[in-house]
């Protein structure tokens, strides 16, 4: 008896093991698939204002650069994801979502996949449409430093997807307008940012047109890590006090230019303050004083708000009269016509 029962329990046991592993195997059915390793954080778009979209196959990842604006405003930040087909995933679309994560934990060189996101959209039914999915993730984000923002799809289908730095209850996709041919009137209407390095000898010119603007890449001088005191006097003409307050002067870093981009409007280091001293009245001024640390890089930023072109003249240093005779005199930039 013992020999035969030593001789069954082999056999017992591998029957066993064949029905663990055909039950595991179910199991594991039920469960998310790996993640395939995305393109890098370090391509990550930013997340605009107006929302982004996409496609994601099963297993896929996306990344986005998010700069919250929350803290600024005094109010709590959100994030939104909206995908489809909710009806044909039933109950799989619990496998997409989105999680946030912070700079220093992308940046730790460790698998992302096994940290704890500070935030993860939670599931909500609010439009009304059972073909869609969302999730809503709210709290506040401070600090000026990108957050990021990873969408995931562990589903066996594709999703179509749509996200919003934004509380956002029903999709609305504006509809495209008619292909119409360009006219040579219209294309001259169109405008180019000025981008260019602030010049050595610490005055740039130039003009811009109605909505146009100018960015320059300035590196604070002196013993870098040090904290001194820098000046920018901006002169432009004409001046006058009707529109004066719609041509700008800011001081913004690159994070700080990316979050314009994702609608954070007040984002800047420094602002230019109107001011009144020359005793011209066809120039506008505006001047900025204040300390920041030598060695860091900042973007220089004038925008033409008003209701007419005008020329400009930005100096470094607290200078109360502009001698126009001193510099070259502004040209418009040209102008693409195709």
């Amino acid at each position: 008896m013992k020999q035969s029962m030593a001789k069954v329990w082999p056999a017992l046991v591998v029957a066993l093991g064949s029905v663990l592993v055909l039950v595991l195997g179910s199991v594991s059915g039920l469960d998310a698939a790996p993640l395939r390793q995305s393109s890098g954080v370090e391509e990550a778009e930013v997340l605009a204002a107006a929302g982004v979209e996409g496609h994601l196959a099963p297993g896929a990842q996306t990344w986005y650069r998010y700069y919250p604006a929350g803290a600024s405003l005094n109010r709590t930040d959100a994030v939104t994801l909206i995908f489809k087909p909710a009806v044909q995933l039933g109950v799989e679309a619990m496998r997409a979502g989105f999680q946030i994560f912070s700079l220093r934990q992308v940046t730790s060189g460790r698998d992302v996949d096994t940290l704890a996101p500070i935030g993860v959209g939670a599931r909500v039914s609010r439009d009304g449409d059972p073909d869609t999915a969302e999730y809503l993730w709210q709290g506040v984000l401070p600090g000026a430093d990108p957050y990021f923002v990873r969408v995931y799809n562990r589903t066996s289908l594709g999703i179509d997807f749509w996200l919003f730095p934004d509380d956002v209850v029903h999709l609305v996709r504006p509809e495209t307008p008619p292909a119409t041919e360009e006219t040579p009137e219209a294309a001259m209407t169109a405008l180019v940012d000025i981008e260019a390095d602030f010049p050595w000898e610490g005055v740039a010119i130039g003009h811009l047109e109605v909505g146009q603007k100018a960015w320059y890449r300035w590196g604070a001088p002196g013993e870098i890590g040090k904290r001194r005191e820098y000046a920018f006097t901006l002169f432009f003409m004409p001046g006058n006090t009707v529109f004066a307050d719609r041509v700008k002067f800011e001081l913004l870093t690159e994070a700080q230019r990316q979050a314009r981009q994702s609608g954070n409007t007040l984002a800047n280091t420094g602002a230019g303050a109107i001011v009144s001293r020359d005793g011209d009245p066809a120039t506008g001024e505006r001047l900025w004083h204040g300390h920041l640390v030598a060695g860091e890089a900042f973007l220089l930023h004038i925008a033409n708000d008003s209701d007419a072109p005008i020329d400009y003249w930005l100096l470094q240093g607290d200078v109360e009269r502009l001698e126009p005779e001193k510099y070259a005199t502004p040209t418009p930039t040209p102008v693409p016509t195709s």
